[in-house]
């Protein structure tokens, strides 16, 4: 099956364009092709999670609007074949600054509960609205850790956890049953969710890493 590019999308960033391509599944090994020159995806270097997303940051100057351009990689993680898809560079190139006050929606606390979920844990409730007066509620956990600890959940709290995959629920489930008094919980890092399933960032249990 042929891959097919979702969107491409633009901005403006220093002296430098950042474009950002989604691919409509997952695809590894990416570059782009401008210009007759080559640019390596620079988000699945940094974020190895989210192979349908992939950036690039090229000098302004070699691009323009309706040029143009190519993206090449393979479905396959190893020994996959290169393919290429042709596009064109978007016309519409926002400024960062720009860009971030039109999404700032400047997120106001109205109202705050709380609950002692145990000794040193407290559970939160935050009632708040936007800049457009729309409602947003968020929740956070406190921790004292002079009186709780924290502990990182992994698939059947083990450390082989390359190709496998866990809920919190059932993370929760084998730290209890391995004699850890869970609480409370929350999701964590990224992780390859397109790939081996390997944490994408630094993972230690225990004090050892995972």
């Amino acid at each position: 099956m042929r891959q097919q590019i979702v969107s491409a999308a633009c901005l403006r960033v220093g002296g430098s364009i950042k474009l950002v391509v989604r691919t409509e599944k997952p695809c590894f090994g990416v570059y782009l092709e401008a210009g007759g020159d080559r640019y390596d995806d620079a988000f699945n270097i940094e974020e190895p999670y989210d192979r349908k997303t992939h950036v690039f940051y090229v000098p302004e100057e070699r691009l323009s609007p309706g040029m143009a351009l190519t993206l090449a990689g393979s479905r396959r993680k190893t020994g996959g074949r290169t393919q290429r898809f042709p596009f064109s560079f978007p016309s519409v190139c926002a400024d960062a600054e720009t860009l971030a006050k039109e999404y700032d929606n400047s997120v106001l606390a109205r109202s705050r509960e709380d609950e002692r979920v145990a000794e040193g844990v407290i559970w939160s409730h935050f009632s708040a609205e936007d800049k457009e007066g729309r409602p947003v509620n968020y929740f956070t956990l406190t921790v004292n850790p002079k009186l709780a600890g924290l502990y990182v959940g992994t698939p059947d709290d083990g450390y082989g956890n390359v190709n496998v995959k866990a809920k919190v629920p059932e993370m929760i489930a084998a730290a209890v049953k391995n004699g850890v008094p869970v609480v409370a919980a929350m999701n964590a890092d990224f992780f390859g969710m397109f790939g081996d399933c390997h944490p994408s960032g630094l993972c230690v249990n225990t004090g050892k890493v995972v």
